[in-house]
């Protein structure tokens, strides 16, 4: 274990692997703030080869997962955001990392949503892509509780390359009211997952994934266009209930 002080104004930093002993395909990168001595909560990610994955156990500030901001549209206060907690982490390896799959992961994320008027959800960028890349997108989602609810509901796991201005999508992109960067428009814009109440994960966690069919179902893979080097990817929910996203992995496959 070792780390590394970087100035705040940066905006990139480069580990010569010349000159260090480092497995880039199992590795954990964490990131931590500092203001006036006083540090943030990390912000982290795997690394195995071309693939990045979510797999650490870092309790949540304010309810978000680390690396996730929130989105919402409606009534005020009517998407909320909670740590659910699965079992306490315990490191069998010292520093090391333990949690070898996502179902080992302690914390997973909850959106609840309270008005059936509301939208809102959690988003997270991946940056410092390769343009012309393509890469392939995995999540595991819950519809924990869901399949005893009623009335009207859903939940959506969405991705699209960003502008190469690299502007953030904005809310009403991520709720399916305007236009994404690639050009596609509406509820299904960019979605690689959908659940409602005639489909649900039956209170398990099901992974879900750009590029392989599922239920005769398929989502294309994200192709990075020229200028482009970041990939947003944000889970919708609608209508009164609970829903779980617990990891995200994202896969460059040239």
């Amino acid at each position: 274990m070792f780390g590394f002080p970087i100035p705040g104004t940066s905006t990139s930093f480069t580990l010569d692997m010349k000159k260090r002993t480092w497995d880039a395909n199992n590795a954990d990168i964490w990131l931590i703030g500092f203001r006036d001595n006083t540090p943030s909560n990390a912000a982290a990610i795997h690394l195995s080869g071309r693939s990045q994955d979510e797999r650490f156990g870092i309790p949540f500030t304010g309810g978000v997962a680390p690396n996730w901001t929130t989105f919402a549209m409606g009534e005020a206060n009517a998407v909320q955001f909670e740590q659910g907690v699965r079992q306490r982490f315990v490191s069998k390896k010292g520093y090391s990392n333990s949690i070898e799959h996502p179902a080992t992961k302690p914390f997973y994320q909850v959106i609840k949503i309270t008005s059936r008027d509301a939208v809102g959800g959690v988003k997270r960028k991946f940056l410092g892509l390769t343009p012309g890349h393509t890469c392939r997108i995995s999540a595991r989602l819950s519809t924990l509780e869901m399949d005893a609810a009623e009335g009207e509901w859903s939940v959506s796991f969405h991705a699209t390359y960003n502008h190469p201005d690299g502007a953030e999508l904005t809310t009403e992109q991520l709720c399916g009211l305007a236009m994404l960067p690639n050009g596609s428009k509406g509820a299904a814009a960019g979605r690689i997952a959908l659940y409602g109440p005639e489909l649900t994960t039956k209170g398990t966690w099901e992974e879900r994934s750009t590029g392989k069919e599922w239920r005769l179902l398929a989502s294309p893979d994200v192709v990075l266009p020229l200028g482009s080097d970041t990939i947003t990817v944000w889970i919708r929910c609608r209508g009164v209930g609970s829903f779980g996203i617990d990891w995200v992995k994202i896969e460059d496959l040239h």
